[in-house]
C-alpha cells in the first residue's frame, strides 16, 4: 500500500467534472427519452418516408426481439456468414423493422440508429447493420439514421453512404 495521497481537487475543478459528468448524463438521457418515443412512432415514421407498408418492429429499446429473428442472425453467425462483430453490431442496433416496399411488395428489412444529433458514428452503425441484415436474410436492408439534429457535414455523409436520414421531433422542456 502506498502512502502517497492524491493532492486535495480544487472546488473549481470538482465543480467543472461535475458539470462534465452532468452533460454525458443528459445525452444519456436525452438519448434514452428519444427511443422511448420513437418506439411509439418508427414504424409510421420510416414507412412514411421510405415508402414501406406492412412493417413489422422486430427489435427496439423497448421490447426482445422476436425470436425467430435471432434465431436466423445466430444461424447465420453459426454458418460462418456473418462476423461476431456483425452479430454484435444487429444487437447493438437501435430498432430494426422487417416491412415490404408499396411498389411492388417485396420484403426489407430497415436497420435503425437514433440519437439526440445524429452524427457519422450513427450513419456508420446504420450501414453497418443493415448490410449484416442483408447477408443474413438474402434481401435488401435499408440504413436509416433518426435525430433530432444533424449538422450539414453529417446529412453529406449520410447521402454519401446511402443512409437516409430521419428527423424526429423532440418536445421542448418546460419553461422554468
Amino acid at each position: 500500500m502506498s502512502n502517497d495521497k492524491l493532492a486535495p481537487t480544487s472546488p473549481a475543478a470538482r465543480v467543472e467534472g461535475d458539470i462534465a459528468q452532468l452533460k454525458i448524463d443528459m445525452a444519456y438521457l436525452k438519448g434514452s427519452a428519444l427511443e422511448g418515443l420513437l418506439h411509439r412512432k418508427i414504424r409510421r415514421m420510416v414507412c412514411g418516408a421510405l415508402a414501406l407498408r406492412r412493417s413489422h418492429l422486430v427489435q427496439s429499446p423497448m421490447r426482445e426481439p422476436d425470436q425467430d429473428f435471432l434465431d436466423r442472425v445466430e444461424d447465420a453467425l453459426d454458418a460462418n456468414l456473418i462476423t461476431e462483430e456483425q452479430h454484435a453490431r444487429i444487437e447493438a442496433t437501435d430498432f430494426i423493422l422487417q416491412a415490404r416496399r408499396r411498389e411492388d411488395g417485396a420484403a426489407v428489412w430497415v436497420a435503425v440508429e437514433a440519437s439526440i444529433t445524429a452524427n457519422a458514428k450513427d450513419v456508420q452503425r446504420a450501414r453497418a447493420t443493415a448490410n449484416a441484415l442483408r447477408t443474413v436474410f438474402e434481401v435488401e436492408a435499408l440504413p436509416v439514421a433518426v435525430g433530432h439534429s444533424v449538422g450539414a457535414p453529417d446529412v453529406e455523409h449520410a447521402k454519401a453512404s446511402g443512409v437516409r436520414y430521419l428527423v424526429a421531433a423532440f418536445p421542448s422542456p418546460p419553461e422554468v
